[in-house]
């Protein structure tokens, strides 16, 4: 990812100290990271240089350590904009810039600008394979191959609950994620360029609903965009438990597609035991209105 460009100083860290820092942040001995935590506080370019190379990591020890460093120093001032952007847009809201938002406070030092490109790419390349003269049916077809052919994009089955398959950037970068995330990257570029889509979160799987004047059907985004009709998605209620009711598959607004990745990120990091990071989320329920009540992708 590219990070947000900082200003050049002197440092604090010499270069062997920041090659030091940069090998213990690899220790899977926390007590060595908690010692290692507070002169790592500083706001000083070439050490923050280091940890967003450390963050890039394949060793998933240094890897997590030094995100959780650099969320921890520059976190603060991302969520702040997201609670600033969530009460300034208590009505309507843009459902990518929440999403931008919402991933800046888990990255913090990357630049969002850089996702911004990448969606008015991929919206202008639908735009150039589904033409308004084409029935919006078409229209589908074109989109779908897009999507899931030629972006790759597809659900994350092997690791469910990474809660990087639930923030914007990763999944852009990684080509995978959870069902709402992939479910609301799928509206974003189809309601650009005209298809009449629709977020429906039933219990414990979300989906997306084409509805035309000619054709109406969900659309299972994280399972490669296999089509069910009503009795099948009736079925899987059934099947896991909720029973049925009508609202299951009523129509989810941007802010409720936001509010329900927001509780399933926290009940993530509830199952991994990260206080710091569930209380974050409390926060933006908060701020949202929006008490837990059905959980699941």
């Amino acid at each position: 990812p590219t990070r947000k460009v900082g200003t050049m100083g002197s440092s604090h860290f010499s270069n062997q100290d920041l090659e030091n820092i940069y090998q213990l942040l690899a220790d899977e001995d926390q007590t060595t990271f908690s010692l290692l935590q507070p002169p790592l506080m500083k706001r000083d370019f070439a050490l923050d240089t280091m940890l967003e190379r450390a963050a890039r990591d394949s060793n998933p020890v240094r890897s997590q350590n030094a995100l959780n460093l650099l969320q921890q120093k520059f976190g603060a001032e991302a969520e702040k904009s997201f609670v600033e952007f969530l009460a300034q847009h208590r009505g309507t809201l843009d459902l990518a810039e929440a999403l931008i938002h919402l991933s800046s406070t888990e990255y913090p030092r990357i630049d969002s600008e850089r996702y911004r490109d990448t969606l008015a790419q991929w919206t202008a390349h639908a735009k150039e394979l589904c033409s308004p003269k084409q029935d919006t049916e078409t229209n589908l077809v074109a989109f779908h191959k897009l999507f899931f052919e030629q972006l790759g994009l597809t659900g994350n089955e092997a690791d469910y609950y990474d809660p990087r398959n639930s923030y914007l950037f990763d999944v852009i970068d990684r080509r995978i994620g959870s069902p709402i995330a992939l479910c609301s990257l799928y509206l974003i570029l189809g309601q650009q360029i005209g298809l009449p889509l629709v977020g429906v979160g039933m219990p414990g799987h979300f989906l997306v609903r084409f509805q035309s004047p000619r054709y109406s059907t969900f659309i299972d985004v994280f399972n490669q965009g296999k089509e069910l009709n009503k009795e099948e998605c009736m079925a899987y209620c059934h099947k896991a438990g909720y029973g049925y009711m009508s609202e299951y598959l009523s129509p989810v607004t941007p802010r409720g597609i936001l509010a329900r990745t927001c509780c399933n990120l926290m009940l993530i990091y509830a199952d991994n035991q990260d206080q710091r990071k569930v209380h974050r989320f409390q926060k933006f329920l908060v701020e949202l209105g929006s008490l837990p009540t059905q959980f699941g992708e």
